[in-house]
């Protein structure tokens, strides 16, 4: 929510303006007026001690973001690339994931964003199953004697069948499945769909002082230490490290498919809300990056999305090419359109608000699109992004629209 927004939130509620904010010097943010605004509803949702606990414990810690590795200069690439001090760590693509413990309590499960309802973090922890599927997380609350905090990836690698009846492609789409919906279902989903935690760092733990009171490297052997201790529980992993070799770690990452890589400072502190250089790079792959041209696909099909068929307008387009071997492959599913082209796209003569379909007249039509990478599972382009202002490539047949697929494997460093 925009700033003047929050103003306005504030004003209606008779809620005064904080005197100084976390910004640069003591410049009022954003972030600043939802904690205000926070602190408002957090008696109607958390009355226990131990509630409001781990609340406090978790808005202390706006989670650290990562700087775009594309951004940098060459220079500043080669030194993170030959640099002792900074180690390579797998990018899970999952939902970011704030997990708190305090002793007599058990854990909690909070994500990464702030609600626009309430201006609290999002509370997962009752959609959430651990050891045995107990969704009862105080039963562990004798497994730590101090209170910790620690941040994470959640990961769903099962196929998980979503509200709109389509399966998971990702395990970023299996994940919002499961925590998108309601808590029975959350539950029901978890009978045959784990939630992986993958742990990257450990924050606060012990009488370790606060966030910025330790350098990565001595948070890394804390976090290793409190894995050992969480081994009982098989929802919890700790995220892959490696201080040599990375360019070769980022390649093993892309072979099997993985999101890319974070590089991370040793020596640096754990800085809330931040997103420094110095601090997190991630390195991601833009498909036509990698290729070095734009991507030609043809439109294959459509699917249905709640938000859209009430409307009577399609969800998306699945889109197309053909592999080295000369076969048909879905590539992408692009949901994000203009509306003036949803609406050109769909049957509207046959009006249906129960399932609408694509006009036949753009069956097969080239377009051009690009994406981050290819999943892992069904090798689809994630965050795929059609040039609709290109619009569709009338030089251009379905048979033109050839991708090499192998050529992903290459050693590109």
């Amino acid at each position: 929510m925009k700033t003047d927004q929050l103003i306005t939130k504030m004003r209606t509620l008779g809620l005064n303006m904080p005197k100084t904010g976390t910004g640069k010097n003591g410049r009022i943010l954003a972030r600043d007026l939802e904690y205000v605004l926070g602190s408002h509803y957090v008696e109607g949702k958390y009355n226990s001690v131990k509630d409001i606990h781990h609340l406090h414990m978790r808005r202390q810690c706006i989670p650290q973001k990562a700087y775009r590795y594309d951004k940098l200069s060459e220079e500043y690439k080669s030194m993170l690339w030959k640099s002792d001090n900074w180690v390579a760590e797998e990018k899970m693509n999952g939902w970011r994931m704030i997990i708190t413990f305090v002793p007599h309590s058990g854990f909690k499960f909070w994500g990464g964003n702030i609600s626009d309802v309430d201006f609290l973090p999002v509370d997962y922890t009752d959609h959430i199953l651990l050891c045995d599927k107990h969704p009862q997380h105080e039963h562990f609350h004798n497994l730590f004697t101090q209170p910790l905090l620690l941040d994470s990836e959640v990961i769903c690698n099962d196929e998980v069948e979503m509200l709109d009846g389509m399966w998971s492609t990702t395990t970023l789409d299996a994940v919002k499945a499961v925590l998108g919906c309601d808590v029975d279902r959350a539950h029901e989903l978890q009978k045959y769909a784990d939630l992986e935690f993958h742990l990257f760092d450990c924050i606060t733990y012990n009488t370790c002082g606060s966030v910025k009171d330790h350098d990565l490297l001595f948070r890394r052997i804390i976090l290793e230490t409190v894995m050992s201790m969480l081994k009982p529980l098989k929802h919890f992993h700790i995220v892959k490290q490696v201080e040599t070799h990375k360019k070769k770690f980022l390649r093993d990452v892309w072979r099997k498919g993985g999101e890319g890589i974070i590089l991370k400072n040793l020596l640096s502190k754990y800085e809330p809300a931040s997103r420094k250089k110095d601090v997190n790079v991630k390195v991601k792959r833009k498909v036509s990056g990698e290729i070095g041209d734009d991507i030609d696909a043809f439109i294959i099909g459509h699917i249905n999305t709640p938000e859209w068929t009430k409307k009577g307008l399609i969800g998306g387009v699945k889109l197309g090419v053909y592999d080295e071997d000369g076969n048909e492959r879905h590539i992408a599913t692009v949901t994000n359109m203009p509306d003036e082209w949803r609406y050109n796209l769909t049957n509207v003569e046959s009006f249906d608000c129960i399932k609408p379909t694509l006009h036949a007249a753009f069956k097969n039509r080239v377009v051009v699109v690009d994406g981050q990478e290819l999943s892992g599972r069904n090798q689809l382009l994630m965050h795929a992004v059609v040039d609709w202002e290109r619009g569709f490539r009338q030089s251009k047949r379905p048979e033109d629209c050839t991708f090499k697929f192998s050529i992903l494997q290459n050693e590109r460093f």
